[in-house]
């Protein structure tokens, strides 16, 4: 029994360790990206800021377009091989797909590049950019191969490099752009490029010792099937914003584009936890899944990524109001209206990571394709009918409610799939005692700062009050947190 526990032990404190470690990188990206947008901003108008960022998530969707589902497929196969030289191919062969999918793929990209700007903007005074957005395709392709190659062969430090160096060298460019050339949105994204494809070129250093020069026909067979479905799936994830920003541009005023891009930023702050734990967790929880004991090991990790998630969340809306100040004006106040939907979203839609666990150990990676159908399907429904009459809450409301629906059917799949089973009482407790000690945000938004503080203050601790009786005291607080996070 002893040994069992000090195994939990091991395994919790290593997936710790890892979080802490991929969460600073976040954390430092995202000092310097706070630091940026206030220069962004101040320097562009509403209307720019709003291109800026939607174009950013357009270039986003063609990577994934041409990734199409090799991050997975690279990461559910590089534990099924033990000898280094299996494994390279694997790295190997995943890069060679993705490398015909952009030989492919970029012509049809370049050919219809004007209409795509045309129909997403709702203008064509933009086509000027869509060069310099079509070249950061295989760049972007390039960073996110190799960061993921650095991931799962665990060398943290040279992940750590190339993830902060691409952001802080982009920004910092941008910056200076700004301050003493004057540059326009055109020089921005060619600043942009340029950072990003020397950090391109680090990464391929970096992970050059794995990767094989031979090819393997079973191998690419096996790749390439495993991630069809998964593309898909990241494909019709990653659409979702785009949608969103299309029915801004074409439904809504000009401005609405950058309001709804300073809350989209200021919700995504909660993604800093969520994506170092998720960064974490993906190595981390392959690599036990066929421990016996696992299943206790992922519910014990479901309960305390929960409470940290959600103080996390509590803290960033009710310093909402601050951080629109810091990363922009009083031109973005009304922002705030729309984080909290958009943080809550976010935090169901991360609980999928940890629980639809079963469809991954299964391979069966089809399954995927439902539920973000489901999930799309049923923002796009709430876009049709509700944006016109409700605004940009029509917007943040289909996020949410599409996530909700997301968990469920990932959940139910992952069920179906697989034996593995999770105890949601805790989690349902804390989501719903956050909701509620959120929504104070909205009543005391107008008072004083001083006020906004005591309050504040006094419902964090009311929330700490309500997890340690109704969770931590139930299930020994000394093993959750002593063992555990100590």
């Amino acid at each position: 029994m002893k040994k069992e526990k000090s195994t939990q032990q091991n395994r919790i404190k290593f997936l710790l360790k890892d979080s802490i470690v991929y969460g600073g990188a976040n954390a430092l990206n995202a000092v310097f990206m706070m630091f940026a947008f206030p220069f962004l901003t101040r320097y562009l108008s509403v209307e720019e800021f709003g291109v800026f960022d939607s174009i950013n998530i357009l270039i986003n969707v063609l990577v994934i377009a041409v990734v199409w589902g090799q991050d997975s497929a690279l990461a559910r196969y590089f534990y099924e091989y033990n000898e280094k030289n299996e494994k390279k191919l694997i790295v190997s062969s995943s890069l060679l797909i993705q490398l015909i999918f952009i030989i492919a793929l970029f012509p049809i990209f370049y050919y219809f590049s004007n209409d795509l700007s045309f129909y997403y903007l709702n203008t064509d005074k933009y086509n000027e950019l869509m060069p310099y957005i079509l070249l950061q395709i295989p760049v972007g392709m390039l960073i996110n191969y190799t960061s993921n190659i650095l991931k799962w062969t665990f060398s943290k430090y040279k992940f750590l490099l190339l993830n902060i160096g691409s952001v802080v060298f982009s920004f910092s460019g941008i910056i200076i752009g700004i301050k003493y050339f004057h540059v326009d949105l055109v020089d921005i994204f060619i600043i942009i490029l340029s950072t990003r494809s020397i950090f391109a070129l680090i990464g391929l250093i970096f992970v050059f010792e794995w990767l094989e020069f031979k090819k393997d026909t079973k191998i690419l067979k096996e790749l390439f099937y495993y991630a069809l479905p998964l593309g898909l799936v990241s494909f019709i994830s990653a659409i979702s914003p785009v949608f969103e920003r299309g029915f801004i541009s074409n439904y809504l005023t000009e401005d609405k584009l950058g309001i709804y891009a300073i809350a989209f930023r200021v919700a995504f702050i909660i993604q800093l936890p969520i994506q170092a734990f998720t960064t974490a967790w993906g190595p981390f929880s392959l690599s036990i899944f066929k421990e016996k004991d696992s299943e206790e090991t992922y519910n014990i990790v479901l309960n305390l990524y929960m409470i940290l998630i959600a103080i996390a969340g509590l803290f960033l809306v009710y310093t909402t109001d601050m951080i629109i100040k810091i990363l922009s004006s009083e031109l973005y106040f009304q922002a705030g209206n729309y984080v909290f939907i958009l943080v809550l979203g976010s935090m169901i839609q991360s609980i999928s990571w940890i629980t639809s666990l079963g469809i991954t150990i299964s391979k069966k990676s089809y399954l995927r394709v439902y539920s973000y159908f489901a999930k799309n399907i049923t923002e796009l429904l709430i876009l049709i009918f509700f944006i016109t009459e409700f605004n940009l809450f029509a917007v943040a409301i289909s996020y949410l409610i599409g996530n909700i629906i997301l968990f469920l059917f990932e959940l139910y799949l992952s069920y179906k799939s697989y034996s593995l089973r999770f105890n949601f009482t805790n989690a349902i407790i804390i989501l719903i005692t956050f909701t509620f000690l959120s929504l104070f945000y909205y009543f005391v938004r107008e008072l004083g700062l001083y006020f906004q503080i005591g309050i504040y203050t006094i419902l964090m601790l009311l929330f700490s009050l309500i997890i340690y009786f109704k969770i931590l005291r139930k299930q020994n607080p000394i093993y959750l947190i002593k063992k555990y996070l100590i």
